[in-house]
């Protein structure tokens, strides 16, 4: 994603960053505070990335939350 993003290929380092997540991909603060993604941070299709990234990190925290209790 970050090597399509120096090399202008922004649908590229889209269609990268989404196959990156659906793999399990989660440290949206790592791209929000790489320097490399200055120049999209604030584009809407970044930001709906990120926050897809936030709600699954959600998800996981209140799914190992609840294991926790069970136990």
């Amino acid at each position: 994603c970050l090597i399509e993003i120096i090399d202008g290929n922004k649908t590229e380092a889209y269609k990268w960053l989404k196959k990156g997540i659906d793999l399990g991909y989660r440290d949206y603060m790592r791209l929000l505070n790489n320097p490399i993604t200055s120049d999209v941070r604030n584009e809407q299709q970044f930001k709906d990335l990120i926050q897809t990234m936030k709600n699954k990190v959600t998800e996981q925290q209140s799914l190992l939350a609840s294991k926790i209790i069970e136990k």
